[in-house]
C-alpha cells in the first residue's frame, strides 16, 4: 500500500465500507495510521475463521465427497483424511483402490 496515493487509500476504505469488508477497512486504516504491525494478526484470525467454516461445512459431511464409507452407522469420507487413512491401512483392497487415482468405485463397501 506504500505505492498508493491518499486518494487511492480513501477510495479503498470507501469501497471496503460499501462492500462491508470490515477487515479490509481495518487493514487500510492500520496502514494509514502507521500501525501495519497489527495486520498479520488479522490475517491469522481470518485463516482460523476460514478453517472453522470449512470444518463446519465439510467435516463428516458427504458434500463434495468422492468416496463415502458407512461403518457402524458413521459416515467417513475423503474430506476426513484421518479416518480415511485408518480405513485404508486396515484393508488392503481399499488401500489399493484409493491409491489408484483413476479408480472410480461403483460398489458400496459395507462392514460385515
Amino acid at each position: 500500500m506504500d505505492n498508493l496515493t491518499d486518494d487511492d487509500r480513501s477510495d479503498l476504505i470507501r469501497l471496503s465500507k460499501l462492500f462491508r469488508c470490515k477487515y479490509l477497512e481495518t487493514v487500510c486504516l492500520n496502514v494509514c495510521n502507521d500501525e501495519e504491525f497489527l495486520n498479520p494478526s488479522i490475517g491469522t484470525f481470518l485463516n482460523d475463521e476460514m478453517g472453522r467454516l470449512m470444518k463446519q461445512l465439510f467435516l463428516n459431511s458427504s458434500t463434495y465427497a468422492d468416496i463415502i464409507f458407512k461403518v457402524k452407522g458413521l459416515l467417513y469420507n475423503n474430506n476426513n483424511n484421518n479416518n480415511l487413512i485408518y480405513i485404508a491401512l486396515a484393508c488392503r483392497m481399499t488401500s489399493e483402490a484409493l491409491a489408484d487415482s483413476s479408480s472410480r468405485a461403483t460398489e458400496c463397501l459395507t462392514e460385515k
